[in-house]
């Protein structure tokens, strides 16, 4: 069963790091604020959108993908061996897998 300082210690980086997301729009909209045009902090304001948007769909899928694996790990139907070939797999076939360089050649 998980303690309540268990469950805050997993949840305090996630919460830092969504919170750290509002002062860093008011330091962005004070330095351009320093130029006097308002379509500039306009700019600012859609980027913010823009970029929140794209970390809250990012934290979504890492998130879903999270909770989609955790159960079958859990009860046995897929191995940790398994599941880190699979991983390998799909960055060969995605193409992020290392690939190491002839650096000093």
């Amino acid at each position: 069963m998980p303690t309540l300082w268990g469950v805050l210690a997993l949840a305090a980086p996630i919460i830092l790091a969504n919170a750290s997301t509002l002062p860093i729009g008011f330091v962005d909209a004070a330095i351009i604020g320093l130029f006097g045009d308002a379509t500039l902090i306009g700019g600012v304001a859609v980027g913010a959108a823009i970029y929140r948007a794209i970390d809250c769909y990012i934290a979504f899928c890492t998130s879903a993908r999270r909770a989609a694996l955790r159960r079958p790990i859990a009860t046995g139907c897929i191995s940790l061996t398994s599941l880190v070939q699979f991983h390998e797999l799909d960055q060969l076939v995605t193409g992020t897998a290392y690939k190491p360089t002839s650096a000093g050649r």
